[in-house]
């Protein structure tokens, strides 16, 4: 599924590489390859700042490690080729992992939303950072179970029909889920149904308009559609979020 995997958010997004954190280096593992993300608060979609990420090498072992600054990002250049388990850490929150297959694509993405640890004493998540700041983009449990689900069936098992099913179910729970409507605008550019992507990539951007994908997504629609204006304006409101989008810049 090109579309999905070019462009779709909350597993593998090959669409940009962003600013480094610092990184440190183990002798050997070089290449012209590189891997970058964001990681966000689950619960408010806020960045987390200070988590710290480890890219693991399939055979055992830790290849790099960087902590996300202050915009939840993180980056690793001049990675080899291969397999490798991309590791978010953060106290007090659950430790999340995604594997990622460098083999042939020359640049990957992901992206993680932690989600807190429940106090044992008191049942509830620990204070901090992760507060809800806008609660129209909180995001319940149920949802988030709903869109991890879509994400699996489609970016993992191929199976469109389970991945909208799922998706339509997390923003039927949470009618603000800006990643589910992303996801099921590049699942309808998958299916060249252009009218509906457009639709959905559309209200992903009404609810949340820094969501740059989202523009990158819209660009590329635009130009399967012949639309060279409107894809360009949607692509420069994507670079201007991500000016380092080799996708964007592509497209």
């Amino acid at each position: 599924m090109p579309s999905l995997v070019r462009y779709g958010t909350g597993l593998l997004v090959l669409v940009c590489a962003l600013s480094a954190s610092a990184q440190r280096r183990r002798p050997g593992i070089t290449g012209g390859r590189s891997i970058g993300g964001q990681i966000l608060y689950a619960a408010s979609n806020r960045p987390v700042q200070g988590a710290y990420v480890s890219l693991e090498l399939e055979s055992g072992g830790t290849a790099r490690s960087a902590t996300t600054g202050s915009d939840g990002r993180f980056q690793f250049d001049g990675v080899g080729g291969g397999v490798y388990h991309v590791v978010a850490r953060m106290p007090g929150y659950h430790r999340a992992s995604r594997r990622l297959d460098l083999t042939l694509q020359p640049r990957g993405y992901v992206m993680f939303s932690l989600r807190a640890k429940k106090d044992s004493r008191s049942g509830q998540a620990p204070a901090g950072q992760d507060l809800i700041s806008v609660h129209s983009l909180a995001v319940p449990e149920k949802a988030l179970k709903e869109f991890e689900q879509a994400s699996e069936a489609l970016l993992e098992k191929g199976d469109a029909e389970a991945g909208e099913r799922h998706l339509r179910k997390a923003i039927k729970l949470h009618p603000n889920y800006f990643r589910a409507y992303h996801l099921l605008g590049t699942l309808y550019m998958d299916r060249q149904k252009w009218e509906e992507g457009k639709k959905y990539l559309q209200q992903a951007l009404a609810i949340n308009p820094q969501f740059a994908p989202s523009y990158l997504a819209l660009g590329a629609l635009h130009n399967r559609q012949g639309q060279p204006k409107q894809a360009e304006t949607a692509l420069r409101q994507g670079l201007d979020l991500a000016p380092d989008s080799w996708k964007g810049h592509s497209e």
